[in-house]
């Protein structure tokens, strides 16, 4: 098998998407021989057992790595130090988070993130040439629920003007994405934002945002207790039930990132994957029949959320990813038979 000589380095590669990447470089896309190294960097410690990802001599993961820790220059020394073959970088997937409950330090802490991580790989990889930065469909305004700007601009495309004030200046997107504008103007490298809406896939820890865990798990209980066939609702309300929205499979969020970051003279700028899901499909998974929302008691948290909250059409045009060539459907069946199998073997469910 013969070398390109890439070399992909992931930061927060236990996260949904960023767990994806690397496992979908490691099975071979866009080929076998498309990357000679993968270094999957994470802050909690990750074993390969508990990553799942294939046995593969090119993959090296590294834990204890607190991008906010110390000055930029012990930022460069902790990562030369615990991946000394950082220098042969070429590909920089940037899926790190810090969720904050303060709107303005969230902004100020992830856009530091961003341009220490990406100051010390240039600093320390002179092959660096592209970086892959996620948003999501919060640039929409869809968090803003009753006051979600672009209702009457569906399906939503890249071309919407930014949101109003007090809005963009809460949501911490815009500031990575000013951030690897300025950073990259002048440079031999180039960047793109991949917007998806919400991704169905499976982490190896424990993610708040993992709907497909927890569904998984609620599913899984459900049959435990109630017995095969028995009537299941919908964890739920009945507008979230019929309203238009995208579902993006990890998978195929995983191969844009990684099509985009190959493919940079196509690839500038913010893209989505999408597919959308169907209630009764998971039902049939799990041999239980249609139910109504018998209860109108809730969650807090990041399901309810989106599960009854965001009970509104916010369907995302994909024109942009197929423009650039970029081609790939994974059916909503599939995407969440791909997701709960892989929550099922790393025994999460039986």
């Amino acid at each position: 098998m013969s070398s390109t000589g890439n070399h992909a380095l992931i930061f927060g590669a236990s996260g949904i998407t960023g767990w994806a990447i690397v496992n979908a470089i490691l099975e071979g896309y866009p080929s076998l021989d498309a990357f000679s190294k993968v270094t999957a960097l994470v802050n909690r410690p990750l074993s390969k057992e508990v990553a799942q990802w294939p046995e593969d001599p090119r993959l090296q993961i590294i834990s204890g790595i607190d991008l906010l820790k110390g000055t930029q220059e012990e930022l460069d020394k902790v990562i030369k130090g615990k991946a000394p073959e950082v220098d042969t970088t070429t590909h920089v997937h940037f899926y790190s988070y810090q969720q904050d409950n303060d709107a303005d330090r969230e902004c100020r802490v992830n856009e530091s993130m961003i341009e220490r991580t990406v100051t010390t790989i240039e600093r320390l990889a002179p092959k660096m040439s592209y970086v892959v930065l996620p948003s999501g469909s919060k640039i929409y305004g869809c968090h803003m629920l009753d006051k979600f700007p672009f209702a009457d601009r569906l399906p939503l495309t890249e071309d919407l003007p930014p949101l109003p004030e007090p809005w963009i200046n809460q949501l911490f997107y815009y500031n990575q994405i000013d951030c690897l504008k300025r950073m990259s103007k002048g440079k031999n490298w180039s960047w793109c934002e991949v917007r998806p809406d919400n991704i169905i896939g499976f982490v190896p820890n424990n993610n708040a945002y993992c709907l497909a865990q927890t569904l998984a798990i609620y599913l899984a209980l459900y049959r435990y207790v109630e017995g095969e066939g028995a009537k299941c609702p919908f964890p739920g309300s009945e507008k979230s039930w019929k309203n238009i929205y995208n579902e993006s499979p990890q998978d195929m969020v995983a191969h844009f990132s990684i099509y985009a970051s190959l493919n940079p003279d196509k690839t500038v700028g913010a893209y989505i994957a999408e597919h959308r899901t169907q209630w009764d499909e998971l039902e049939q998974k799990h041999s239980l029949k249609k139910g109504s929302v018998d209860s109108d008691i809730t969650h807090p948290g990041f399901q309810y959320y989106i599960m009854t909250m965001f009970d509104f059409d916010r369907q995302m045009d994909v024109g942009a990813s197929h423009r650039v060539g970029y081609t790939e459907e994974i059916g909503t069946k599939e995407c969440w038979k791909i997701a709960f199998d892989r929550v099922r073997k790393a025994r999460i469910i039986p």
